[in-house]
């Protein structure tokens, strides 16, 4: 979902309007969102109760460093796209680049060793 939300950024031109925008950013913020806590159960699965405070602080610190690193990433190859060809152009850019991340991030989970989930078991 998160792939195909960013492809929509590859046609949005000047006239393009707001609202489709929005959408279009909305479908990516609520695909990265479904993404968060599934990953933090399957980091968090293994380990004993009393370990878990721990493993939520350190998951939520890097959560934040990767995203801020991520977001500076981005916006720096867009100012810098936007300044030598133009913001649509650069826009065309980044979403090129978060496509890509996307489709590796969805390549990835394919890779993963399939393991049951066996939180709710725990009693």
């Amino acid at each position: 979902m998160l792939g195909v939300a960013s492809l929509g950024l590859l046609f949005v031109t000047a006239a393009t309007p707001l609202w489709l925008i929005a959408l279009i950013l909305a479908c990516r913020s609520v695909s990265v969102g479904l993404v968060i806590n599934p990953l933090l159960q399957a980091l968090t699965q293994p380990l004993r109760p009393d370990q878990l405070g721990d493993a939520d602080t350190l998951f939520n610190t890097w959560q934040r460093i990767a995203g801020s690193f991520g977001i500076g990433l981005i916006a720096a190859l867009y100012a810098t796209q936007a300044r030598t060809e133009g913001p649509v152009a650069a826009l065309h850019a980044a979403g090129l680049v978060l496509v890509a991340i996307a489709l590796a991030g969805a390549l990835g989970a394919l890779l993963l060793p399939a393991v049951r989930n066996t939180a709710m078991a725990r009693g």
